[in-house]
């Protein structure tokens, strides 16, 4: 069982699926608090808005750490994977959680045109509308998180 665990935990596409799963819940919850903090003054859509910001900060951090740059106590159970030989790793910059920022809230922003179009000219009802986003959109970010956000600096 544990040999198996292993072997998952060396797929980076499996840590990207768990960690999306966990930022799921802690977006979740993050809204929670903040709308019961806030639901007598403030809006619905505007608590998303409060909430989106530890959200996002959440997400980077276990993407960069547990997806694509596994360290620490991960470090002995995920294998590192080789740079190519012109690339150094890439750092935790401002630059690459401002890359990061930019795939989700694309993400974010293609959803929002989406779901009503799917609705309205697709005849879908929404939950299975959102659930047909929800494929594309973790198969394009995993992508664009792997080779934009997370992406390693060539060397000059």
């Amino acid at each position: 069982m544990v040999t198996l665990v292993v072997t998952l935990l060396n797929r980076r596409e499996i840590r990207f699926l768990l960690a999306g799963a966990y930022n799921t819940v802690f977006g979740y919850l993050a809204f929670l608090l903040v709308y019961w903090t806030l639901a007598a003054m403030a809006s619905a859509e505007l608590c998303v808005a409060i909430s989106y910001l530890p959200s996002l900060v959440n997400a980077y951090l276990v993407q960069k750490y547990f997806v694509f740059h596994p360290a620490g106590w991960l470090s002995g159970i995920v294998r590192p994977r080789t740079p190519p030989a012109n690339t150094k790793p890439s750092v935790g910059t401002a630059a690459e959680f401002v890359r990061f920022s930019i795939v989700n809230t694309s993400v974010l922003l293609i959803n929002l045109a989406f779901l009503p179009l799917a609705i309205s000219y697709g005849g879908m009802r929404p939950p299975m509308a959102q659930a047909l986003f929800l494929v594309l959109a973790v198969t394009v970010s995993y992508f664009a998180h792997r080779t934009f956000s997370f992406r390693s600096q060539t060397r000059e």
